[in-house]
């Protein structure tokens, strides 16, 4: 009777101690209410790119009114990393490309900005992938590079702050390429990637009515200016800086430029090339007696000692005033990597004009 007493009152113990126990497979046995800051630290590993947009999809998927408050998706998204089974997601294959990796763990500034913001974010994550593949399909040369801090990683870094921007909105484009970048190991590529995240959220914000696939052609057809590791970045926010993978035709230009139709000239000339195989893209800038400024933007071939640039059609925003541009603009210059000297027509312009430019 003793020993049977004894296991009595031990089966008891561990009944009253198991209904007692909190279950984490229970979600109203969670913890609730907004997410702190200490709570935040508890998560260990955090979660990627990947798995925060998984999550989120399946959360949202079963309570879709979650989308209508941020602090309660927050914290059932905190809870879900941090009592919660994340191994399927781990192994759940989503669309990566070689530039673009969403399995990169998050920052902890990073990992606060999703618990805050979980909608924001997961927009904003949606599009690092079209991001990266805008940069590395259209500057697949960059590849021998790895595609890191070179001409292609400026593009994805300022196309990226471009759709956040444009999808979400400045401040926060600014708030999570910020935190994207708070761990980043290597200072001066850091340096970099904050400079040509803010020249992708100025465009923004200077071209409101602009399209993403404008502001895209814009970025590739822009200035880039390459720098040795470790020298001053320039502080013009219209700029986008790289220092790996600089190419022959890379640079800027300076010459003159006429146009008989016009003014005649000869004008200052500020010729802008970038280059990614026998491809050219850039702009040019020409500047009057009077001082006033015009830049076009165009992109071509090289073949050979040959270049051959189609100039395009200003984009609305690029033309407020609605001048009439020479239209079906074509550039033709040879020389060398150092020089350059040609000619251009135009179906407007009848005459045409000279160009001359060296480095």
């Amino acid at each position: 009777m003793k020993n049977l007493s004894c296991k009595a009152v031990l089966l008891l113990l561990f009944v009253f101690f198991s209904c007692s126990k909190k279950s984490t497979d229970d979600p109203t046995t969670l913890p609730d209410g907004p997410v702190t800051e200490a709570e935040l630290k508890t998560v260990s590993p955090l979660p990627t790119i990947e798995q925060v947009i998984a999550a989120y999809e399946k959360i949202t998927g079963a309570e879709p009114g979650l989308k209508n408050d941020e602090a309660a998706l927050g914290r059932k998204l905190f809870n879900y990393f941090k009592y919660g089974k994340t191994s399927s997601l781990a192994n759940r294959q989503l669309e990566t490309t070689g530039i673009t990796n969403i399995a990169q763990k998050l920052t902890p500034e990073e990992w606060k900005v999703v618990i805050l913001n979980p909608t924001k974010s997961y927009k904003a994550y949606k599009t690092v992938v079209p991001a990266g593949k805008a940069a590395q399909d259209n500057y697949p040369c960059d590849k021998d590079a790895g595609f890191e801090d070179n001409k292609a990683d400026a593009i994805r870094h300022a196309y990226w702050n471009v759709l956040m921007a444009k999808n979400i909105d400045n401040a926060f484009a600014e708030k999570m390429a910020t935190a994207h970048e708070s761990e980043a190991g290597d200072t001066y590529a850091k340096k970099m990637d904050l400079h040509n995240n803010a020249v992708g959220r100025q465009l923004v914000k200077n071209n409101p009515t602009a399209t993403t696939e404008q502001l895209l052609q814009v970025l590739m057809q822009g200035k880039f200016v390459y720098v040795n590791e470790g020298d001053a970045i320039t502080a013009d926010n219209s700029t986008l800086v790289y220092f790996k993978a600089k190419r022959d035709y890379d640079g800027t230009y300076n010459g003159s430029m006429t146009n008989p139709d016009s003014e005649g000239g000869p004008w200052t000339l500020a010729l802008n090339l970038n280059q990614c195989g026998d491809v050219i893209r850039g702009q040019f800038e020409i500047t009057r007696p009077n001082s006033s400024r015009q830049k076009r933007r165009f992109a071509g071939k090289l073949v050979g000692d040959r270049i051959t640039l189609n100039v395009a059609t200003p984009y609305e925003f690029e033309n407020p005033n609605g001048l009439t541009p020479c239209n079906d603009m074509v550039i033709t210059l040879n020389g060398s990597a150092a020089s350059l000297s040609g000619n251009w027509t135009s179906s407007n312009c009848s005459k045409g004009g000279e160009i001359k430019a060296s480095k």
